[in-house]
């Protein structure tokens, strides 16, 4: 295992764009329709995703039946039903025309499921492959980060960034990363980067919001923002600040969130209990 993360971090500074470009293996053109319902399952619309699957399913032609595979596959990837995903990559993965796209696929459902090793196997294959894939470097950027290796960890972040138009998926992830070496000030900065873009995700906005709190620093509450989902914040940032062992932040934030609603009153007032008995870490 360390042999191959090894490997591969030696590779990040070996690689040189004319030899990659020497070995991407060939892959199969997308049908303008498989190409617009990965951008869907890409964008996360995956309503919209399965429908247009449907109807293309409707209407296909015997050569597009690979594609179609690789497509339902892909979208289980986003729905998080991993194993039904790996099975279905699985028939292609010694395919030259869907190598990198099963691969990639495998080692993100493979990684969730917490075999890491298997899965930067094939992730690094195919970020030396097909150096295109932002998937496959994100998922890499999290498995490196699993096992400590920071600097290489941040590179493959910033080239799935570069790849993807800086996602907000990706930026979400490199915050975390950040955020578990406890380097607050540019987590909160990624974190904020990602909330610009999807300001509605719950996710991205609780995770800058811990990112602020092990700083010390009380939420901010987003225009419109209903009374129990600012409570709710105030409760998750309170408990984070003391956790980081802000004791008099953590104290206030939770002070406001028992003011601020009745049903979140016994959630806070039992991490202000636990914190006057027991000290900064409930």
């Amino acid at each position: 295992m360390r042999g191959l993360i090894s490997y591969f971090v030696l590779g990040l500074v070996m690689l040189i764009p004319g030899s990659l470009r020497a070995t991407v293996l060939a892959e199969r053109d997308q049908s303008g329709r498989g190409a617009i319902i990965e951008a869907a399952i890409d964008g996360g619309r995956l309503i919209q995703a399965s429908e247009m699957l449907h109807q293309m399913r409707k209407h296909s032609l015997d050569s597009e039946r690979a594609e179609l595979k690789i497509l339902e596959a892909e979208l289980a990837i986003a729905k998080k039903d991993d194993r039904h995903a790996i099975k279905l990559f699985a028939r292609y993965l010694q395919s030259p025309e869907y190598l990198c796209r099963a691969k990639e696929g495998s080692g993100i459902a493979i990684a969730r499921s917490g075999d890491w090793d298997i899965a930067i196997g094939l992730l690094a294959d195919v970020t030396i492959k097909c150096p295109d894939r932002w998937k496959a470097w994100n998922m890499m950027g999290i498995a490196l980060a699993h096992f400590g290796k920071y600097q290489a960890s941040r590179y493959a972040f910033d080239k799935a960034l570069s790849l993807s138009d800086t996602s907000p998926v990706v930026l979400n992830n490199l915050g975390y990363s950040l955020l578990a070496r406890q380097n607050y000030v540019e987590a909160v900065g990624i974190f904020e980067m990602a909330v610009i873009q999807q300001p509605e995700n719950k996710r991205f906005q609780n995770n800058l919001d811990i990112a602020r709190a092990a700083m010390g620093e009380a939420p901010r509450r987003a225009t419109k923002e209903s009374q129990s989902r600012w409570v709710e914040r105030l409760t998750n940032s309170g408990y984070a600040a003391l956790l980081a062992g802000h004791k008099q932040a953590g104290t206030a934030l939770l002070s406001n969130a028992v003011i601020g609603s009745s049903s979140m009153a016994s959630k806070a007032a039992a991490n202000l209990s636990w914190t006057a008995t027991h000290g900064t870490k409930p």
